[in-house]
């Protein structure tokens, strides 16, 4: 994320609160944040990237970790690229990240389940219903 950031002009940094910040004329503020989720014997994990203000009424209700410090986004520190050019920047700079390999960047859960060989509502099966834990559960053997 902060990567991100730099391709755009917008110095983001780390602190010892969690998360991605950058310094405004109010203080330093949010712009990103990463979550785990682990249900099941199955991880998931995302980004959040503060990309338009067109939520920022929204967020303006958010205590950003309980910190009082608020949240910005991309478009706040003066950046117009749009959700599709940021996620196109992310995937290259991932892929550098790991060695060069080409990421894709998904629009749902069913081009994942296509490129996966899944039936259709597969993917939320295995993330959400507790009576498909055995059938989908990992063999680490």
């Amino acid at each position: 994320m902060i990567r991100v950031c730099g391709e755009y002009k917008i110095q983001a940094f780390r602190t010892k609160d969690t998360g991605v910040w950058c310094s405004t004329p109010m203080g330093d503020k949010k712009i990103g944040s990463i979550g785990i989720h682990l249900r099941r014997n199955i991880s998931s994990h995302g980004i959040g990237l503060n990309i338009t203000n067109e939520v920022m009424k929204y967020f303006d209700r958010i205590d950003a970790c309980g910190l009082g410090k608020g949240v910005t986004t991309l478009e706040a520190m003066g950046c117009n690229a749009t959700r599709e050019e940021v996620e196109s920047l992310w995937a290259r700079l991932m892929g550098e990240q790991l060695n060069g390999r080409v990421l894709q960047t998904l629009k749902d859960a069913g081009e994942l389940e296509e490129l996966w060989g899944m039936k259709e509502g597969e993917v939320f099966d295995v993330m959400f219903r507790s009576d498909l834990q055995d059938h989908y559960a990992p063999d680490y053997s």
